[in-house]
Parts: structure tokens; sequence; C-alpha cells
């Protein structure tokens, strides 16, 4: 588990990554992006449906939030991402989760 957590930091940490926008100033987030599209009585609607589910402090998580958004012009991605991003931060802050101990990990990313 502290494995798989420690990869999915890369989501929110590395430049271009599907979820930077996700990540919380001050502490480390793991977490997962996620694209589908949703069905009507057995028919594909138009647009997609982005998630993205994460956890922090990443190091010794506390909070999980899944975020889910419906945009029938397939662009919910970034609202995923930053609305994680605020009700993470308000969780961590009113629970008063003191910020990282240390920085996330560095990642080396090689082209696909």
């Amino acid at each position: 588990a502290a494995a798989l957590r420690r990869m999915l930091e890369a989501v929110t940490t590395v430049e271009d990554a599907t979820g930077v926008e996700a990540a919380v100033p001050g502490y480390r987030v793991a977490g997962k992006t996620g694209t589908g599209f949703r069905l009507v009585n057995g028919v594909r609607q138009p647009g997609e449906v982005a998630s993205f589910i994460g956890m922090a402090p990443a190091e010794k998580p506390r909070y999980v939030i899944a975020v889910f958004v419906y945009d029938p012009q397939a662009a919910g991605r970034p609202v995923a991402t930053q609305s994680f991003r605020d009700m993470m931060s308000f969780a961590l802050r009113h629970s008063r989760v003191p910020p990282a101990g240390g920085p996330a990990p560095k990642f080396v990313v090689f082209p696909g």
C-alpha cells in the first residue's frame, strides 16, 4: 500500500501530469484521475464523466475524497481536480493536520 501511495503521488507532482491541479500546497497528495461515460437507458450520453480520487497526507492518509463531474462538453477534469484540491485543503486545515514533514518523492517519467 505504501509503494502504491508513493507511485500515485506522481499524478499530482510530475509536470504535465493529469492531476497536478489537485495538489494541496504544503501537503503530499496521492491520487488518480479517471475518465468515463454516462449511460441513460443504455444509451451513451454526450460528453464524459471525469473523476479524481485522492488521499492526503500521502505519507499517512487521514482523508480520502472522490469527485465525479459529468460534463456534456468533455472538459470536466479541471473541475474534478480543482474541486478535490479545495475540499481536501479545507478538511486538512479544519482538522489541523500538520503539513508534510518533507518533500514528495522525485519521479523520473519516461516519454510514452
